[in-house]
């Protein structure tokens, strides 16, 4: 039900969207938490927005997680897939 209603045209915070990972499995990091199927998603999501996007940068680009060992992994991705530092 709430995935139907914040994915209609009348869901007032367009354009953002929320994936469910079924099989994705949190697993400890020191004092945090990964999952490595978010990860997966994040990254082939950058992939593809750049690939049909070139208008889009990076700047307009927002990713969320509350953990730190998270952040940490996509930054890391992310810096090898697209070249890029920080």
């Amino acid at each position: 039900q709430t995935e139907t209603v914040r994915c209609s045209s009348d869901w007032p915070f367009q354009p953002y969207l929320v994936f469910d990972v079924g099989d994705g499995s949190e697993r400890r990091d020191n004092d945090s938490y990964v999952n490595v199927q978010e990860i997966k998603l994040v990254m082939e999501l950058i992939k593809l927005i750049k690939d049909k996007r070139k208008d889009v940068s990076f700047r307009n680009i927002g990713i969320i997680t509350h953990y730190k060992a998270q952040k940490t992994m996509i930054q890391k991705d992310l810096d090898k897939e697209f070249d890029r530092k920080g």
